[in-house]
């Protein structure tokens, strides 16, 4: 092995390297001050590169929270990539909601229109509590066989309860088969037995009211969505001498005068985040009859029954727009219980068929 030579050169003298000792850390310091930073390695194609996030500007107004929507109600504690909590509606808005439909078995073609002003009860983060309300609306439903205009109280303590309580005005045109009276509960109200009776002359002009408390009650489990919307009615219209019931396309009952009715719509659907519904409707319609409208027999006609799929899609929800939420839906319910509907005059394997289309929006707003 060679033994590395460490001895300083004759020239090099001790002055010289006081000297070199001296300014050795200037050098260092002005040369690296004058190389360029390092330059990391480009990254591999098809990796994408974030830009720093930018900063908001002061007092420039942020992104406004979409609409409290269904699939929120009841959602789970929000974890780390949770979005943030929606803000509640304004304190004060005037609200307008619009359906239109058309259905078969039976037959009918229907629009409602409603107009709302609402107060929010009080401020609340949650999802389940975010969208409360009380308010008045004034409602209007358009069929070629009738119509019916009136008020609707509103009370909404928490996005899960909606209750309302409204009092009508109902008119029958006397078009197609409606409206026919008759004397009991125990007569032949099928498709095939009101187009006998229009041709002969039976159906005529009505009016009369109708008072309607409703109820609507929501739950989630996850991605699963339930929801109850029961409607219990009065109606009060001028039969003739004699008759004490009559039929209403629009619940399909034959309905006593001066009675009561009940519709109820259960729903389990899955939502998702897309917008996109699909699910199970259950429902279930019964008239209350007294003794003399059911002359002492049974009553055949209910409660009806039937149960289908229910699909819906809501193209955008944009808060606070004129016109949000455009959703078309379609339910088809197989009749499981019905005096008419399951082989007698119709055949049970033709369901009942509802397509429609709805929107809502929001005409005014403030805190």
């Amino acid at each position: 092995m060679v033994a590395a030579d460490l001895r300083i050169p004759h020239f090099v003298s001790p002055t010289r390297l006081r000297t070199l000792a001296a300014i050795a850390p200037l050098v260092v310091t002005l040369a690296c001050s004058a190389s360029p930073p390092p330059v990391p390695p480009p990254l591999p194609a098809g990796i994408p590169v974030e830009p720093p996030p930018m900063l908001p500007k002061v007092g420039a107004p942020g992104p406004r929270a979409p609409a409290p929507v269904l699939s929120e109600v009841l959602s789970a504690s929000a974890g780390p990539e949770a979005p943030p909590p929606l803000p509640p509606p304004p304190q004060h808005r005037i609200v307008h909601e619009n359906l239109t439909a058309v259905r078969v078995n039976p037959l009918g073609l229907e629009n409602r229109y409603l107009v709302a002003w609402r107060e929010r009860l009080y401020r609340h983060e949650s999802a389940a509590l975010r969208d409360n309300h009380v308010g008045i609306a004034v409602s209007h439903i358009q069929s070629p066989a009738l119509h019916r205009h009136g008020v609707v109280v509103e009370a909404r303590p928490l996005t899960l309860l909606t209750l309302t309580a409204g009092l009508h005005r109902v008119g029958y045109y006397g078009s197609l088969q409606f409206l026919q009276g008759y004397p009991d509960a125990q007569v032949d109200f099928s498709d095939s037995a009101m187009r006998r009776g229009a041709a002969d002359g039976k159906n005529r002009p009505a009016h009369g009211i109708e008072a309607e408390l409703r109820g609507q009650l929501l739950g989630k489990v996850g991605p699963i969505v339930i929801r109850s919307d029961a409607s219990f009615y009065y109606t009060e219209v001028e039969l003739l001498a004699g008759e004490r019931a009559y039929y209403t396309p629009r619940y399909d009952l034959l309905m006593p005068n001066r009675g009561f009715a009940l519709t109820n719509d259960n729903d389990v659907v899955y939502l998702s985040s897309s917008g996109f519904v699909a699910g199970v409707r259950t429902s279930v319609a019964h008239a209350f009859y007294d003794a003399a409208t059911l002359r002492g027999l049974e009553d055949e006609n209910g409660p009806t029954v039937r149960v289908g799929p229910l699909v819906a899609y809501t193209f955008f929800d944009t808060p606070g727009a004129r016109f949000n939420k455009p959703t078309v839906f379609l339910n088809a319910g197989f009749w499981l219980a019905h005096r008419f509907r399951t082989g007698l005059d119709v055949s049970q394997a033709m369901p009942m068929i509802a397509a429609g289309f709805r929107f809502e929006g929001e005409l005014f707003g403030r805190e």
